[in-house]
């Protein structure tokens, strides 16, 4: 069967693709106030779709599933702030 990855595992690969580190440091401290709302944003959206059960293939997949669902909200969103001016 293949290897699972655990949460601490997925947010540290997610974390260092972020270029300042506080994707782990709101997931160890979600009340934390360390002044990236996206990084919290990211930490706590990968930790509620996270399945432990899931190998490892899967658990990823999910992950940039919520990941992509996230950057086509926010081009809506600058879509509709764009069509504003």
């Amino acid at each position: 069967m293949e290897h699972s990855l655990s949460l601490n595992e997925l947010i540290a690969i997610a974390d260092a693709g972020y270029d300042d580190g506080l994707v782990q440091a709101y997931f160890e401290d979600r009340d934390g106030q360390h002044g990236d709302t996206l990084a919290k944003f990211i930490a706590l959206e990968l930790a509620d779709t996270f399945s432990e059960d899931q190998p490892k293939k899967d658990q990823i997949a999910a992950a940039i599933h919520v990941m992509t669902t996230a950057i086509s909200q926010l081009v809506s969103v600058v879509n509709a702030l764009e069509a504003a001016c």
